[in-house]
């Protein structure tokens, strides 16, 4: 009989059976014979809580006793897994003396089959941790931040912010000292190269993150901090959040610098040199060691994949000079000054992990995008480009073309290349929390009619946020709930249109077949807005681009929909607003309550899904000044509001055009505080036809 056979029989005993004083002398017998048959697959450990569970047993010790038995008259090896789960249930057959003499036994037959090259080879004194919990804390740490996967230097890199947030001065003191070794011992492999530059920058990154918040804890480490901004080894990004937390400190402990290094902190990642306009498409200059010397190809080093159009030729342009030209800089870097070894090639990476096939996704990037998880030859290409940045800064002027402005094209080269926000602070600490709006959960009744049926007062209830009682209005959103494989997207859009055409523009937009037909403006967006007296149409809402920096790879701001929504300059002064640090809030003069909110959140993506369960943005704004923004400029607002919701292998609609139409929504709201759609008025949740 097969094993779930006899255990169908065990859950079938009558009860009375169970009860019977013969019964009760035999049965447990029968429980260890089967047991002892059937071993093998009592081995993991799913069936065993099942088998003790059915069979009542009390004491599972001669189980247990009996499996080892079984197995060891049995020939079939053991799966690998059920080897781990084995492991876990004769565990309780032995005491501790005889589980450490089983584990030396097994560890001597190893050692008969392993070479001594083998990971990190025979026990030496270098694999000896530290003694101290705080340098060995700080020196795990100092191993993660200089991780091949950008993931984990994340990771670390919120570690060691975390570490300054409760005030671990112990262990920042400790990972200073990690700085000053320049090495990683007993938490790296001796078999791969130590990428030192990974860890300086991800440090730094930290530094000058925490230098906001919490400058006092760096402060015993300012020569440090200052060195590697101006007398170390010439990084570009290194010296720049080196000289953003040295500032940070001096700004927060005044006279902890001398004027004269304070000076020279303030122009790290400013030329000294005055800009030079040339044809920057057709004229060409000798970078500043290709005037002094010939360059050949006999030290010649393959560097990363489209480095040489995506990387080195965008800098390039900026000095003037050409991209191979760059190539021959950084390859001196690597080859001279590094005495790198390796030419480059894919077969001389040191991980063998990144040779596999299976690992290409990980390691693969182009079009100046970044991997993954880095070879080794990228991580030299990398850091090399920023050292011949730093170089070529110190030796030569920018250029800019007829119709660029001075330093801008280097401004924004070196800020693609640093955090995506420009006043310092992680994209991370922009993330909010999921707005607790009950429309965004998805309703457990029947799923098609759900998928199907758009109530009035659905698109209605998206526009409204009550907040303390205060009723606000989402000017502009979008956002995506996902549960369980039902989609709901919801998208929201606004502009302002004169009072004596608003309803004739309403009527005529809705008359339209398809949504995709028209636009609503956003802010100087000329292609969309109107100006036809009398019919007035404008944006008064920037919208911009997702803005990608280093902190985009992190993973607590994974896909997060950044910068955020804010109205236009001129609507801004009209209705005298004040923005705080992360134009999260904003203020009226006067005033300490905020009128107005963008909120951007994310909840990632769950275990192995590529989907993100949930995201979004919003602006709202309060009634009162949403009707104050009507008053001021004599204008309506039209509102156009989009909800489709849908379900994973969902087949596509045969009719697309009525889809989207039954899916749209256009309402106009005006000074006197209605909103109104081409047959309602709507007014404080009460409604009037």
């Amino acid at each position: 009989m097969r094993f779930f056979d006899i255990e169908h029989i065990i859950e079938n005993i009558p009860e009375n059976w169970l009860k019977s004083i013969s019964f009760q002398k035999y049965y447990p017998k029968f429980i260890i014979s089967i047991a002892h048959r059937f071993a093998l697959k009592l081995c993991n450990r799913y069936y065993l809580e099942h088998f003790l569970k059915i069979t009542q047993t009390k004491n599972s010790i001669e189980i247990l006793e009996a499996i080892h038995e079984g197995l060891s008259e049995h020939s079939v090896n053991l799966l690998s897994e059920s080897y781990f789960d084995y492991a876990e249930l004769t565990s309780q057959l032995i005491n501790p003396e005889e589980a450490k003499d089983l584990l030396d036994f097994a560890l001597a037959r190893m050692e008969q089959h392993i070479p001594d090259d083998f990971s990190d080879g025979s026990w030496d004194d270098w694999l000896i941790p530290p003694k101290d919990i705080d340098t060995a804390l700080a020196g795990f740490i100092w191993g993660a931040l200089s991780s091949p996967r950008m993931k984990v230097r994340w990771q670390a890199t919120h570690a060691v912010r975390c570490l300054a947030d409760v005030s671990c001065q112990s262990t920042i003191d400790a990972l200073m000292e990690w700085v000053k070794l320049d090495k990683i011992n007993a938490f790296g492999c001796k078999r791969y190269p130590f990428y030192n530059l990974h860890a300086r920058l991800y440090f730094l990154i930290a530094c000058a993150r925490i230098s906001i918040d919490n400058p006092i804890i760096l402060k015993p480490h300012y020569e440090i901090i200052s060195n590697h901004a101006l007398i170390n080894m010439p990084h570009i990004l290194i010296q720049k959040f080196a000289a953003d937390t040295a500032i940070n400190i001096e700004n927060s402990f005044s006279g902890t610098y001398k004027k004269e290094i304070l000076n020279q902190l303030h122009n790290v990642g400013k030329s000294t040199f005055p800009a030079r306009k040339i044809n920057v498409y057709n004229t060409k200059v000798d970078s500043y060691l290709h005037k002094k010397r010939k360059f050949d190809n006999k030290d010649k080093f393959i560097h990363g994949w489209d480095f040489d159009s995506y990387w080195f030729e965008p800098l390039g342009r900026l000095f003037g000079i050409s991209e191979k030209q760059v190539d021959d800089l950084a390859t001196e870097i690597v080859v001279s000054d590094w005495k790198i070894k390796l030419d480059g090639n894919y077969a001389s990476e040191p991980r063998d992990i990144f040779r596999r096939h299976s690992h290409y996704e990980e390691t693969h990037h182009s079009h100046g995008s970044y991997p993954k998880a880095e070879e080794y030859r990228f991580y030299l290409s990398y850091h090399s480009l920023f050292v011949v940045t730093s170089n070529l800064l110190a030796n030569m002027p920018l250029v800019y073309g007829e119709y660029d402005k001075k330093l801008e094209d280097w401004e924004r080269w070196l800020h693609y290349r640093t955090l995506t926000r420009s006043n310092g602070k992680w994209l991370s600490d922009r993330r909010d929390l999921i707005p607790l709006l009950p429309y965004l959960s998805i309703p457990s009744g029947d799923v098609n009619v759900w998928l199907k049926n758009y109530s009035e007062n659905e698109f209605i209830e998206r526009l409204l946020i009550w907040r303390d009682n205060d009723l606000w209005i989402n000017i502009r959103a979008f956002w995506e709930g996902n549960n369980q494989g039902l989609k709901e997207y919801v998208f929201i859009s606004s502009a302002l249109v004169s009072p004596s055409s608003s309803q004739s523009l309403l009527n005529a937009w809705n008359s339209f077949d398809n949504p995709h037909d028209y636009k609503l403006p956003e802010y100087n967006e000329e292609r969309f807005e109107k100006n036809v007296h009398p019919f007035n149409l404008k944006g008064y809402i920037i919208s911009r681009e997702k803005e990608y920096g280093l902190d985009s790879y992190d993973d607590f701001a994974e896909e997060l929909d950044y910068p955020p929504y804010q109205l236009g300059k001129p609507y801004i002064k009209t209705l005298e607003l004040t923005p705080d640090i992360d134009f999260r809030f904003w203020y009226e003069s006067q005033n300490q309550m905020p009128v107005m909110e963008c909120k951007i959140w994310n909840s990632g993506k769950e275990g192995y899904s590529e989907t993100v369960k949930n995201n979004g943005k919003y602006l709202s704004i309060s009634f009162n000044l949403i009707k104050k923004l009507c008053e001021k400029t004599q204008m309506d607002i039209i509102f156009e509001v989009v909800i489709r919701r849908s379900k994973e292998k969902q087949e596509e609609k045969e009719d697309f055009e009525k889809e989207q139409k039954r899916q749209t929504r256009l309402y106009l709201f005006s000074a006197d505080g209605r909103f109104r759609d081409a047959r309602t008025y709507y007014q404080f949740g009460e409604t009037s036809c």
